[in-house]
């Protein structure tokens, strides 16, 4: 065995013994959702709970998944984080519209690039035809790394907070 190797060893067994978790042992224990196999029947239900009207174009898989995520976050004690790895052109922009109803939330913001800006502004506009909700704040990424933009999210106060294309 290697010194190297001796000396991770003995780091490990004492971090166990204290308690202490490395960045990956503590990702790997996060509660994960699988909900892949009832991904086109929570688009069913979700598009009936949250549309206006029954010619709605219907909720994708995806955006079912992302909302019953929501939902099921949005019902424990302690705040909660989802991550999910949605693709581009996916269905994301109406999945966060919608979810700070099921959050009941009354600051939402949405965090985005500055390009995407007027693009989303219009498929909230086309989106509010047929499902119910409130658009969340936008703000650009940018906006937020200006220092006279510091106080920004602090005068707002979201009780929501949503980022989009956060690689």
């Amino acid at each position: 065995m290697s010194l190297l190797q001796d000396l991770l060893d003995r780091a490990a067994g004492n971090r166990k013994k204290l308690g202490i978790k490395t960045e990956m042992e503590r990702i790997l224990e996060l509660p994960r959702e699988e909900l892949e196999d009832a991904a086109s029947t929570l688009g069913e239900e979700w598009t009936k709970k949250l549309r206006k009207h029954p010619n709605a174009p219907p909720l994708r898989p995806i955006q079912g998944v992302i909302l019953e995520t929501s939902y099921r976050a949005a019902q424990q004690d302690k705040p909660l984080g989802i991550l999910g790895n949605v693709g581009v052109g996916k269905g994301k922009t109406l999945a966060f519209a919608l979810m700070p109803r099921e959050f009941q939330a009354t600051r939402p913001v949405l965090l985005i690039p500055p390009d995407m800006r007027q693009e989303t502004e219009e498929q909230h506009w086309e989106w509010s035809r047929h499902y119910w909700f409130e658009p969340p704040e936008v703000i650009a990424y940018s906006t937020l790394s200006r220092p006279e933009s510091t106080a920004l999210l602090t005068e707002i106060g979201p009780d929501l907070i949503m980022s989009d294309e956060c690689q």
